[in-house]
């Protein structure tokens, strides 16, 4: 027999957060990904489309966003991820639920991948452009 208070666990707190999908980001998102990826606040940024997972026990994160800047190691804050860490061939995560912005299927990009603190990771993949980078970068917790 599962007592009450197990039943109301487990039927009651099973939506942890919210579940985002958008081309648009809000400044609040925007927030949310600086903050929860480690991108500083300096780096000037135009997201071009975010996708979070939160409604579960683990969440997951999906963020694209073009940057005038070409120098890789101010994209993150100190300590995320070394430069020297960088791959020629890092993939990252598809499937055909995923929205155009995120066009990451069959491609490999210059990035790299790194373990964070409180059993989460991040695999990031850069893509140059004329006008700077495009940054994809996916977040997730373990």
């Amino acid at each position: 027999m599962i007592p009450a208070s197990a039943g109301l666990l487990l039927c009651g707190c099973l939506n942890f957060g919210e579940d985002v999908l958008t081309s648009e980001p809000t400044p609040e998102q925007v927030e949310y990904c600086r903050t929860t990826l480690h991108i500083p606040d300096e780096l000037e940024i135009e997201p071009l489309g975010l996708k979070i997972l939160g409604s579960g026990i683990d969440t997951a994160v999906w963020f694209v966003f073009r940057t005038p800047e070409t120098d890789r190691a101010l994209f993150f804050e100190p300590g995320v991820a070394p430069p020297d860490s960088l791959h020629e061939r890092v993939t990252l995560p598809w499937d055909e639920s995923m929205p155009q912005w995120w066009n990451t299927r069959d491609r490999t990009f210059v990035g790299w991948t790194a373990e964070l603190p409180a059993a989460k990771w991040m695999t990031v993949g850069f893509q140059p452009t004329s006008d700077g980078t495009l940054c994809y970068v996916f977040w997730h917790e373990t």
